[in-house]
């Protein structure tokens, strides 16, 4: 599992999102200068995402089918149009 969250971690940072985890440890991620989080929900309290490790660390799925889309729209701009075509199939 920790592996899949350096790897959200790291898609989330090349996009220029920020990481919000809440108290319990589930984490999100938003948009800088954003009230929410990429899946709606507010960011109130305290910002636990240096406190808790990795490994204690849950990714909102919500927010990871975000990451995705959003990553995807960018991936698939930043490439030529026959470069994309041929690496979507």
């Amino acid at each position: 599992m920790t592996e899949v969250i350096n790897y959200v971690s790291k898609v989330a940072s090349d996009l220029g999102l920020n990481e919000w985890t809440k108290k319990l440890g589930q984490q999100h991620f938003n948009v800088p200068n954003e009230p929410t989080t990429l899946c709606g929900m507010p960011m109130l309290g305290n910002n636990y995402a240096r406190v808790y490790s990795d490994t204690d660390k849950t990714p909102c799925p919500k927010c990871e089918e975000a990451l995705v889309l959003r990553a995807d729209s960018m991936y698939s701009s930043a490439l030529p149009a026959s470069d994309a075509q041929e690496w979507w199939g």
